[in-house]
């Protein structure tokens, strides 16, 4: 095999991974020889990715619901804000949903469409040699070199020993959801609760439902909180269905469960032709855990990278989040981790005190320096300013 045996050698074939793929699958990267390699044997639903978006995008079609109604809840009080949608513009504002097992379908038969592409499946990666030329290790023994790596695997979790060290750190939002159906009208089909919130001590506790329909919904327990909490996920399900929406018995079709790091600091690559992609990259924005867009629009940018120039000669920077966005996020998780038990009032008054227009565009990662002003302002003062000195100071 000869040193560069390929152009783009893709580790990890999730989300971030098989965007990217699908982006270089387009006839005009054609002249790429990419390399994917995925460790899991096949595909299925592990996963679900919400968003809210503001114009149609290449996975616009496989969405599986939208909403323009969305609620936040705690202790008696709820807000409910309604998203600006108009003929022109069905899209704009929307809330969506889209289930990973369509989004892997679709990204596979793009790559299969492409002769330009390999995908591997069943080929775990041990390590990546950052050489002149970077060299993908396999875990069976056999290596790949490339012109660029893209390393989408994610970045490792922090373990309950790093609980106690100084920051935000060790913080992740860790869920399990369940699909469930049931047998009679129950949930409010036009209505995402988005946050429904739980007294606790030790993090942000709150429940999230997406409703299909008045009788299946996507219920998930969330957590924001350090990694020594572990909480019994099953049991608090089986609690929420019961005392929010009566529910004894019910078909659970589908389980899913998955832990998120919230502060996260991507590490710069030992070499410039190794990028790395995804959670791994710092896409998952902190202060809401989505990931979605800003993961396919990065696959769009490193694409581009590569669009008009040979791969040995192209630049690709890495990722990089507006560091006004980054700041703010910080600060937010700094409040939180320092008043637990205030935390819900924190996003009661962020949501009733800001309208969905203004709040949008900061949670989609596009808001205009007034709208940032606009979302500081319903905010508690003197928590919030402690916790920016706080900031920077660390």
């Amino acid at each position: 095999m000869n040193p560069a045996a390929w152009d783009v050698v893709i580790v990890g074939g999730g989300l971030a991974g098989l965007s990217l793929a699908v982006e270089l699958a387009q006839p005009e990267h054609a002249h790429l020889r990419v390399l994917v390699l995925e460790k899991r044997t096949h595909y299925q639903r592990d996963r679900t990715w919400s968003y809210w978006s503001a114009q149609p995008h290449r996975y616009t079609a496989l969405e599986r619901r939208r909403w323009q109604r969305w609620a936040v809840s705690f202790d008696g009080q709820r807000r409910v804000q309604t998203t600006d949608v108009n003929d022109s513009d069905a899209h704009h504002g929307s809330y969506c949903t889209l289930d990973a097992d369509a989004f892997y379908a679709f990204a596979v038969a793009q790559i299969a469409a492409a002769p330009h592409i390999h995908l591997r499946m069943a080929c775990p990666v041990r390590t990546v040699v950052p050489a002149l030329l970077p060299v993908v290790r396999l875990e069976d023994g056999r290596q790949e070199a490339a012109c660029w790596v893209m390393d989408a695997r994610p970045a490792a979790m922090p373990t309950p020993s790093a609980a106690g060290t100084a920051g935000s750190a060790g913080l992740s939002q860790h869920f399990a959801g369940w699909e469930v159906h049931t047998a009679t009208d129950c949930f409010d089909a036009g209505v995402v609760e988005l946050m429904d919130f739980q007294a606790a001590s030790a993090g942000l506790r709150f429940f999230y439902v997406l409703p299909y329909s008045r009788r299946s919904a996507l219920v998930e327990s969330t957590w924001i909180s350090g990694p020594t909490v572990q909480p019994d996920y099953a049991a608090e399900l089986r609690g929420y269905l019961r005392q929010r929406y009566g529910l004894q018995a019910y078909d659970c079709v589908y389980r899913e469960q998955g832990r998120l790091p919230l502060q996260h600091t991507p590490s710069a690559s030992a070499n410039p032709r190794i990028v790395k992609l995804g959670q791994a990259a710092g896409t998952l924005r902190a202060s809401t855990g989505f990931a979605f867009l800003e993961t396919i629009a990065d696959a769009q940018r490193i694409a581009g990278c590569l669009r008009h120039t040979p791969p040995n000669q192209a630049s690709i920077p890495a990722f990089r989040r507006q560091r006004l966005d980054a700041w703010m996020d910080s600060v937010l998780l700094a409040a939180m981790e320092a008043q637990w038990t205030q935390a819900p009032h924190f996003f009661m008054a962020l949501f009733g005190g800001t309208q969905a227009s203004t709040l949008l565009p900061f949670l989609a990662g596009h808001a205009t320096l007034a709208q940032r002003l606009s979302i500081a302002l319903p905010l508690p003062k003197r928590a919030f300013l402690r916790a920016a000195w706080q900031v920077l100071r660390s």
